[in-house]
């Protein structure tokens, strides 16, 4: 029986499955159910503030681990107004045209990629009611993907009149459909 091939799914840690890992977020579990897999709400990458991997010596406190531990820091507001936005994006002039669509010297496909991402944190001030100032903070993040692309490049042959009338002793093997 072969191996299986280890997937981006796929982590270990100390030899373990991957279900004998634990994730914490802030302290809370984050895995699903018995298999111990990663839930689909998971922080960001720009609400990190800290990561740390648990191999060796996992307190009693979490118990039922063999493999290990994954505990996640998210960040907090602080007394100060922070704010930061990041934009990328990929867009058909920067792209090169694909293998497939150069012998046709089709051209290239429209598409974008773009990625946006956004922080804001501080403390809570309501003027005249409440100062949270040193007390009371928030922290928020948006992290957004868009992506576009066109249709793509069908190539056909057309049956020559023999092949149409049944003769297919001159089959040529260039008849093949090609998804560019």
């Amino acid at each position: 029986m072969a191996a299986a091939r280890p997937t981006a799914a796929t982590t270990r840690i100390n030899g373990g499955r991957t279900s004998s890992i634990e994730y914490f977020i802030d302290g809370i579990p984050a895995s699903s159910g018995r298999s111990h897999g990663v839930s689909s709400v998971t922080p960001n990458l720009d609400d990190v503030a800290e990561m740390k991997v648990v191999t060796n010596g996992v307190s009693a406190e979490y118990g039922r681990l063999s493999g290990g531990l994954v505990e996640i820091v998210t960040k907090v507001g602080h007394n100060s107004i922070t704010a930061r936005y990041l934009n990328t994006s990929r867009t058909t002039p920067s792209n090169a045209n694909s293998w497939r669509r150069t012998p046709w010297a089709a051209r290239k496909r429209p598409s974008a990629k773009i990625s946006l991402a956004s922080t804001l944190g501080g403390p809570i001030v309501l003027p005249k009611l409440y100062n949270g100032r040193n007390r009371t903070f928030f922290y928020a993040d948006y992290q957004g993907y868009r992506f576009t692309q066109s249709g793509s490049l069908q190539v056909n042959s057309v049956p020559t009149a023999a092949e149409r009338n049944g003769d297919s002793r001159r089959l040529s093997t260039t008849h093949s459909d090609f998804d560019v």
